[in-house]
Formats: structure tokens, C-alpha cells, sequence
């Protein structure tokens, strides 16, 4: 069994898609009008004006994930994503067009945007899976975890001034901490009115049946085309579960093979550190 994964925010850098895009004029076209930019300009040659801020990165990451998925020409079994990474799975299942697809990410990334003040931060270490727990003892129960991405890897999210004073209590706890470059607490509760407006923007879209498994990351299951607002919305304030899903996929699936498409090996890096924790617990 063959997976595609498409990675998330985070995997973006300066020159990503460029051996892609002189083979794909018209979504280059397409995503340029649509955008109301030069997309190419944008992924090529940015100087910290555009790449590192989400209304831009969500759209340009999509187009540059969904063409390399053209470009490899061969079909997946399944496909799964990381948060936004679900995007150009759906697109590679055949749920949403191209345009659609682009069209959606456009408006997530505007309204994840417009929900300031508050942040995330990478917390690494041993003992992530006591994390909950410490959270409540700390007395930071108002602080939600965003990613749960490997045994030794989470993000979190929360007010910024919260995770401001959480900071150093966690390192004194002997973890490694690392503030994200975002202007917002994603995967949180405090996505909520990003998530409503989403899903009503949502609403007048009609979505195709996948051709293909697309396997959520939110819950582990499939996701059915009947459900499918109610999925893109309540991602928002749902944490990705990565660790979690892709125990699963391995545990029904033991000869299982992930392709990374899109830029970087974020994922890759990130199921070999699953795959070899299994493997020493058994």
C-alpha cells in the first residue's frame, strides 16, 4: 500500500515549486488571478514579505503541493495531510478541483489570519506524553495542544502572553522549547469564529466523492464527502494527530509505504521517528 502525504505550514522556503512551474502555465494562470499576485514571484523570489505569512503561505504551499502531485503521475493508494496538507490530498483524491481547492485555502488563510494575538510554541522532549497532565498542574488549562506530531514532539496553542509566562516553566521541566512565527493560536479553541465563518463559506461548495481514501488526521478515520464541511471547519480547532494516525495506518497496514509530495521532508523525518519509537517498545 502506497500513502501520499502532503505537509503543512512550515515545510514553505524560498524557490519551492521552481522546477515545477514551466510545466504548469495554466494553474500558474489560474492561481495568479485567482490570488491577485505573481505566484511565481512569491515562492522564487520573496524577502520575508509574503512566505512566512499565513494568508500567503496556506495558497502558495497548496500550489506548489497539488503540482508536484501532477508532475509525479502516478496514483496513491490513499493519501493523508498534515493540517493544511489535506488540501492537496483532496484535490489528489478528486474531491475538489484544482480552482476549488485554491479557492477554499485563499479563504482559510485569510481567516486564520485575522485571529491575532495569539501564538504557538514547539515543546520537545522525553516526557511529552505527561504534557497534558503538567499543563493542568502548572495551572495552564487554558493553553490547548495543536499538534501532536511524534512521542517526543507537540506544539501548543494559546493567548501569547500565556504561553509567554509557560515558556520557561516547561524548560525548567527539561524540555526544549521553540516560539513559531505565527500570528495565531491555531488547531485551538480559539479558532472558534474562524471555524464558524469557514464552515459557512463552506457551505455553497459541492464536493465531489473521493476516488481515493483520504484519511484524516484529525480523527483517524476516512473522510466521506457527507461530512466534509463539518471535517474542514472543526479542523481548526481540533488538534492534527499525527502520531496517533499514522500508528494506525502502520498497525493496519505493516508493509505500508509514505511518499512525501510537496516541499521539504518535515513528515518523512517525523514517521521515521514514530516507526523507530515503535519499534524499541516492542
Amino acid at each position: 500500500m502506497i500513502i501520499d502525504m502532503f505537509p503543512g505550514q512550515g515545510s514553505q522556503h524560498v524557490g519551492m515549486g521552481k522546477d515545477l512551474f514551466p510545466g504548469y502555465p495554466q494553474e500558474i494562470k489560474e492561481a495568479s488571478e485567482l490570488l491577485g499576485y505573481d505566484v511565481v514571484d512569491a515562492c522564487l523570489n520573496d524577502d520575508g514579505q509574503k512566505l512566512n505569512f499565513t494568508q500567503y503561505t496556506q495558497p502558495l504551499l497548496y500550489l506548489v503541493c497539488t503540482l508536484a502531485y501532477l508532475n509525479k503521475k502516478s496514483k496513491p493508494d490513499a493519501v493523508t495531510g498534515h493540517s493544511l496538507g489535506l488540501y492537496p490530498a483532496l484535490f489528489a483524491a478528486g474531491v475538489v478541483t484544482f480552482t476549488q481547492g485554491l479557492s477554499i485555502v485563499k479563504e482559510r488563510a485569510r481567516l486564520m489570519a485575522q485571529a491575532q494575538n495569539g501564538s504557538m510554541l514547539a515543546v520537545i522532549g522525553a516526557d511529552c506524553d505527561k504534557l497534558d497532565d503538567l499543563l493542568v498542574s502548572l495551572g495552564f488549562t487554558d493553553v490547548d495542544v495543536a499538534n501532536d506530531n511524534t512521542y517526543t514532539q507537540r506544539v501548543l496553542s494559546g493567548k501569547k502572553n500565556r504561553l509567554d509566562e509557560l515558556k520557561p516553566l516547561l524548560q525548567n521541566h527539561n524540555f526544549r522549547v521553540v516560539s513559531l512565527a505565527v500570528s495565531g493560536a491555531f488547531h485551538s479553541r480559539y479558532m472558534k469564529e474562524a471555524a464558524s465563518a469557514f464552515f459557512n463559506f463552506l457551505t455553497p461548495f459541492q464536493f465531489a466523492e473521493p476516488q481515493i481514501p483520504v484519511i484524516s488526521t484529525t480523527h483517524g478515520g476516512l473522510i466521506t464527502t457527507s461530512h466534509l464541511l463539518e471535517e474542514l471547519a472543526y479542523q481548526l480547532v481540533q488538534p492534527v494527530r499525527w502520531r496517533q494516525s499514522i500508528t494506525q495506518i502502520i498497525s493496519n497496514n505493516p508493509q505500508v509505504i509514505f511518499n512525501e509530495v510537496g516541499p521539504g521532508h518535515v513528515l518523512t523525518q517525523l514517521n521515521q521517528q514514530i516507526l523507530a519509537h515503535n519499534k524499541d517498545s516492542k
